[in-house]
């Protein structure tokens, strides 16, 4: 409808022939008739033109919300926002840091990091032991590795604590 204005709409011209025939009276203007209500309808016309204006604009709020609320997606550092997403999703819960022994107790104790948290637990490993001679083997001679039982039996130490942790 090439030529015709925003504000009209099919409905709103049927609503404006509705005016024009029910005005009673006419005036003659410059040779041609017009409804007595004319500044009415003008009134009417104006105000479809603000209600679009008011509507346009908050179709626009809605839109600058709707891309607020988007992911924003940056490239910075070593990541871009998806890759760290992706990376974040993939890590550990937890990982075992270091595990020596504990300065006030003289026990064995694990240093298990939560890197969700950025939190650090010492964990007491008591219980776990390695005989004598294997760990002499294993720091003088670096032959060997630590037993798989003691891997398992750490692991299973440390993922106790780690969850009484989280669930405190």
């Amino acid at each position: 409808m090439k030529g015709l204005p925003f504000w009209s709409t099919p409905a709103r011209r049927a609503r404006l022939i509705q005016l024009y025939t029910q005005a009673a009276d006419f005036l003659e203007e410059d040779g041609r008739l017009v409804p007595a209500n004319n500044d009415y309808i003008e009134l009417v016309i104006d105000l479809w033109k603000s209600l679009d204006r008011e509507e346009r604009e908050a179709n626009w709020r809605r839109e600058k919300r709707r891309l607020h609320a988007q992911p924003q997606i940056r490239r910075r550092g070593p990541f871009g926002s998806i890759a760290r997403e992706i990376y974040l999703a993939g890590r550990p819960l937890w990982r075992i840091e270091a595990v020596g022994v504990g300065a006030f107790t003289f026990k064995r104790m694990a240093r298990v990091d939560i890197p969700g948290l950025e939190k650090v637990l010492w964990v007491d490993l008591a219980g776990v032991e390695l005989s004598k001679n294997k760990k002499r083997k294993l720091l003088r001679y670096k032959k060997g590795a630590i037993p798989r039982e003691l891997e398992e039996k750490v692991y299973q130490i440390v993922s106790q604590a780690v969850s009484r942790y989280l669930a405190s």
